[in-house]
Formats: structure tokens, sequence, C-alpha cells
């Protein structure tokens, strides 16, 4: 019969025993996961990290929209009250023609906002007896402008994409290794600028075009 001590110890032997299993299985293991974790953990913070300054970058660019906003408010105001020599001067200042980099939303935003302007030229335009001739090409330079922010962001995503799975890896990416990234998005930029500076030469131009247009029809008032 065995006594009641030596079953004690037997089964004490037999924790330990599993115990010392487990530990060495998880000791054997755990580099295979703990590394997969540590990979993802690393991922995820970079991922919050860059959501967070993103938002934070993006903050001056989203303030300028709302002041453009709101003086598109004041422009519309100006024409339902018929205060056409105000809401033209108002025209150009609605304009927001900023190098949007952090926020894909706030590009169709501005695009849209910048068909809504152009309505309201054609609107005066309509109330003056007038018609804007440069309006269609307005409107492609719009065009082309969204798609050059577009093209920025998903080159400025490509290349943060590149240089997170460089470091997921292990490693540093070297400056030159994104200089692909950072030539296209220069190309870009330049290009932008360049539909920037036609855009206002040419809203500039409708409006002359519109004051001019005026100005003809009440010497011919006048004349009458």
């Amino acid at each position: 019969m065995v006594s009641t001590s030596t079953l004690i110890i037997s089964l004490f032997l037999l924790v330990l025993g599993i115990w010392t299993l487990l530990w060495l299985l998880f000791a054997l293991l755990s580099p295979l996961f703990g590394q997969g974790t540590a990979s993802r953990a690393t991922a995820s913070t970079q991922a919050k990290s860059g959501s967070t300054s993103s938002s934070l970058r993006g903050f001056h660019e989203r303030l300028l929209f709302r002041r453009r906003v709101r003086v598109f408010q004041d422009l519309d105001a100006a024409i339902r009250d018929n205060r056409l020599v105000v809401a033209k001067r108002l025209l150009p200042k609605a304009l927001y023609l900023e190098w949007i980099q952090w926020s894909p939303e706030l590009i169709a935003k501005s695009a849209s906002h910048h068909l809504d302007l152009l309505n309201k030229l054609i609107v005066i335009a309509e109330l003056e007896g007038s018609s804007v001739r440069s309006l269609p090409k307005l409107e492609s330079l719009f065009a082309q402008r969204a798609s050059l922010l577009n093209q920025a962001f998903e080159a400025r995503i490509a290349r943060s994409r590149f240089r997170t799975k460089q470091r997921t890896k292990g490693k540093t990416p070297p400056h030159w290794s994104t200089k692909e990234f950072d030539q296209r998005l220069a190309t870009l930029q330049q290009e932008f600028a360049d539909v920037r500076g036609e855009i206002l030469t040419l809203f500039a131009a409708a409006i002359a075009e519109l004051d001019n247009a005026k100005s003809s029809t009440d010497d011919l008032g006048q004349y009458h």
C-alpha cells in the first residue's frame, strides 16, 4: 500500500515535470510568435503615430479651407442681395489653392468648392448680362489641380509604406532609397505651382472681363 507522503511527492514531481515541459515549450516557441507580435505592435504604433501626425499637420490646411468657405458664404449672400460689386471683390478671396498634403477628403472638398465658385461666376455674369469666355479653361485647370494633388498624396503614401516596410525588416532606409519618390513629388509640386499661377491669372482676367462688360453696358445705357 502506497503511503500518503509517497503519493504527495509523486504528484508534486508530476506537476513539476509538466510545468518544466511547458516552460521549455514556451521558451522554444516564444521567439517565433513574439517576433510577429512585436512587428505587429510596432506597425500598429507607427500607424497610430502617423495618423496623429497627419491630423496635426493637416489642421492648418483645414483651417484655411474653413476661412475660404466663410468667404464663399459672404459671396453667396452678396449675390442674393444683388451687391455684385462686393461679390466680384470676394470671388478671388474664396479661392483655395493650397498645396494639400495630408487629406484626400480635403482635396475632394476643395475641388467641389471651386466648382461652386465657378457657378457663382456664371450667376454674376448672367445678372450683369455678360459671359465668361475663360470658364472652360478654368474648369479644366481646377480639375488638373485636383489630379496633381491626388497623385502627390498617392506618391507620399507609397514612400511612407516603403519606409515602414524597410523598418519592419530591421533596416533603416537610406536617403537615396526614396530619391525616386522625392523627385516625383518635386515634379508634381512644380506642376501644381504652374497650374496655380494660371488659375490666378485667368480668374483675375475673368473678373476684369465682367467689369469691362458691365462698364460697356452702362455706357451704352447712358448713350441711349
